[in-house]
């Protein structure tokens, strides 16, 4: 190795993704059913989108647990408490 170069071996992972019209297949096994408001998984849990008022995705909440899922990583820093 020389410079400013380093090489980091990590293994990597290709997975294919189709899609036929709403239905989303992930290394062709089912993966979700998408709808204007969220998707369905393969064991029939709705998966709702939170939008904020541009109508950006800024959350994602499983319906059937109510737990938050998933949130973008600028959302999540803009809502950090400020010192």
């Amino acid at each position: 190795m020389t410079g400013n170069h380093r090489h980091i071996n990590q293994p990597h992972t290709l997975r294919r993704r189709d899609y036929l019209g709403p239905y989303l297949f992930t290394d062709n096994e089912f993966d979700r059913y998408e709808t204007a408001e969220g998707y369905i998984t393969p064991n029939d849990v709705y998966h709702a989108y939170i939008p904020d008022y541009q109508g950006n995705i800024v959350g994602v909440v499983n319906t059937s647990s109510g737990i938050l899922e998933q949130t973008p990583p600028s959302t999540a820093a803009n809502t950090a408490p400020r010192s």
